[in-house]
């Protein structure tokens, strides 16, 4: 059983890649290789001149329920070249296609980051959003501040 979420890469005749983050065991935990994984198809998309749109979406019934806090969950520290508020590199507001969030179900704290840095944001009637951070008079993770 895959214990990561991965992000599967697909792209249809019409030129829309689909991002799916794919762990849908773990409602779509992110982690540090989601986040690498999700940065390097946000490049690919970038890139590619076939591609003309980008969908990011979640497997299963969560679009992205949070970070994967297992003890076996790599940390999602500063990237070695530098720091940077976004563990996404590039975050999706950098690639030079729309990029359209469909979040089909739980968003929650980076997962609602992720979603808060595309384009477009279109939300199943049973998605739920939510920065669990404030609650505690924590500030969100990822600059979910500055995009909300």
């Amino acid at each position: 059983m895959n214990q990561t979420t991965t992000v599967r890469f697909d792209v249809d005749d019409a030129g829309v890649a689909v991002l799916t983050l794919d762990g849908a065991e773990r409602l779509n935990a992110f982690s540090g290789e989601t986040a690498r994984q999700l940065g390097a198809a946000y490049r690919r998309c970038d890139a590619d001149d076939a591609v003309r749109a980008v969908v990011l979406t979640g497997a299963g019934r969560a679009f992205c329920a949070g970070a994967d806090m297992s003890a076996a969950a790599d940390s999602f520290g500063a990237a070695a070249d530098g720091f940077s508020a976004s563990p996404v590199q590039p975050p999706a507001w950098r690639v030079r296609k729309l990029v359209i969030a469909a979040i089909n179900g739980p968003a929650i704290g980076i997962g609602l980051t992720l979603a808060l840095q595309c384009d477009v944001r279109l939300a199943a009637r049973d998605a739920k959003l939510a920065v669990p951070q404030v609650r505690r008079g924590m500030v969100g993770d990822c600059a979910v501040h500055y995009t909300l």
